[in-house]
């Protein structure tokens, strides 16, 4: 199912439902979701977005006899990774290490304390949201001042070299700014999959090297100690009540102290690339939700980096027609009959 009805992607799939947009027309995407469900009567529901994962975790909660066909874990959960002050407040529950963080719908004064504690430069970050979009990268008290009391936002140590902020901004005074640029730096994920009882299925640890928000290299993580943490994570996570994929981002901070700062209950853009370094976390997942063994992915495991480029791909406009027209895409006919239109 998707709401982009020109996105080349899509088509290369076997069947194609467009459906309307889960964020922006939440009833009429149920509507259609419920014929779709009734019409292909699926093995395994896989939520592709962070909206989906909630969206299939509030739906297996209302329905049970679904549970085994919807690739997540509890609800409470799902809201939890969607929402970052969400996320700091269940990583206190559990004991993980998740990155300090605090509401800016709070006390002035219990900012001010947050900020001389960790000190400038602070990440601000929408409470929901992804790829880094709307994320602000604080120097100055008075970006602090102007965010506080907004609910929608929370404030998070910074995790990267302070230094290098500063530099940055030196060099911006002295030169100006360039039209485009990245403060990102290395961070390092971690990939997990949680069979539907909770059992753990496979776990790899990547490096990646971050520009606007998506990473362009991917590498092999091969220090023992991180994999050990991270696999501590998964187990707690998995004991909490989430099934399914799992992702966690996390990073080094100036201590050397490894902290959270983001989960995803779901595959990631680096997926494909983690298959490339001989990880198939899709086929280890099917297969502990499924019950069937999936062939191998054919990729040898040895290789340790993974560059990730754009693809081009053409707008077959036929394509595009068929699925406006009709409100589906396949490729073969279909009997019209028994498809409804949208």
């Amino acid at each position: 199912m998707n709401s982009i009805d020109d996105e080349p992607a899509i088509f290369d799939y076997d069947t194609v439902f467009f459906a309307p947009s889960l964020v922006d027309a939440r009833k009429e995407f149920e509507q259609r979701f419920e014929e779709v469900l009734s019409i292909v009567n699926p093995d395994l529901v896989i939520p592709c977005r962070d909206e989906d994962v909630v969206f299939i975790s509030g739906l297996a909660e209302k329905r049970p006899d679904l549970c085994a066909r919807l690739l997540c874990g509890s609800l409470d959960i799902a809201v939890s990774m969607l929402d970052k002050w969400l996320s700091w407040e269940f990583s206190k529950t559990h004991d993980l290490p998740f990155a300090p963080c605090i509401s800016t719908n709070t006390d002035s004064n219990l900012i001010h304390d947050f900020m001389k504690r960790y000190g400038l430069p602070m990440i601000a970050k929408p409470r929901t949201g992804f790829a880094s979009k709307g994320v602000k990268l604080l120097f100055k008290e008075s970006q602090l001042d102007a965010l506080i009391g907004r609910p929608d936002y929370i404030l998070q140590k910074y995790l990267g070299d302070p230094s290098k902020v500063r530099e940055y901004l030196c060099e911006v005074e002295k030169e100006g700014m360039p039209l485009f640029h990245s403060l990102e730096e290395t961070k390092i994920s971690v990939q997990g999959c949680i069979g539907p009882n909770g059992e753990i299925g496979g776990v790899l640890v990547t490096r990646h090297v971050m520009r606007e928000g998506k990473s362009e290299r991917v590498e092999l993580c091969e220090d023992d100690s991180i994999e050990q943490q991270g696999l501590q994570w998964i187990t707690k996570i998995a004991a909490a009540g989430w099934k399914g994929a799992l992702n966690i981002q996390c990073q080094r901070d100036q201590e050397g102290n490894l902290s959270i700062y983001e989960y995803n209950g779901r595959f990631t853009g680096a997926t494909s690339g983690r298959i490339l370094l001989g990880f198939d976390e899709v086929g280890i997942t099917l297969g502990l939700w499924l019950g069937n063994h999936f062939p191998e992915s054919g990729i040898t495991a040895g290789n340790n980096t993974v560059v990730r480029t754009p693809l081009s791909r053409v707008v077959d406009l036929l394509k595009v027609n068929q699925i406006r027209q009709q409100g589906y895409w396949q490729i073969e006919q279909p009997d019209k009959t028994k498809w409804p239109t949208v």
